[in-house]
């Protein structure tokens, strides 16, 4: 069986490019568009820039068949549309760039099972300011900071500010 590569919602084959299906896993929501995708294992996240600040789902994927299994709902406190996911461990990290009304964005880290917001994460004192990208690799997440021109990491055991690199 040819091995997969998942981009957004369109499905490849990995060896060579030709497309296999395309998915919409937000097709339940008012969606604006797929945002971020991480894969692990047999589950895929697909996150939706939702219609802010009251429908910004993830969706959580069968790999194999694409079929959905279940939704959550990245809205959390101040934050805003998430705009990228990153998977480490249990959990999955949301950047969102924040808006006028809501500041200089953030990240929120959920358990990846069960969409419960663990911890928000991010304030202008932590350097946040309007992240659009990250990554989780062991005790370490890295958070590209857009218009700081900087990069963020955090303790992935504690969302601690562990420095800001420029």
């Amino acid at each position: 069986m040819d091995r997969c590569l998942t981009i957004s919602e369109v499905t490849l084959a990995a060896t060579t490019g030709r497309l296999i299906r395309v998915v919409s896993p937000a097709a339940s929501h008012a969606s604006s568009g797929t945002v971020g995708i991480v894969a692990a294992g047999n589950l895929v996240w697909v996150a939706d820039g939702g219609n802010a600040p009251t429908d910004n789902p993830v969706a959580i994927l069968n790999a194999a068949t694409d079929v959905p299994i279940r939704t959550f709902n990245t809205t959390y406190g101040a934050y805003y549309p998430p705009n990228s996911l990153a998977g480490g461990g249990k959990d999955l990290w949301v950047t969102d760039n924040g808006s006028p009304n809501v500041g200089n964005g953030g990240v929120t880290e959920f358990d990846r099972s069960t969409g419960a917001v663990v911890r928000p994460v991010g304030s202008a004192a932590d350097g946040f300011n309007s992240p659009e990208g990250n990554a989780v690799a062991g005790n370490h997440v890295w958070i590209a900071n857009n218009q700081a021109n900087s990069v963020i990491e955090l303790s992935a055991a504690t969302g601690g500010l562990e420095k800001i690199i420029t």
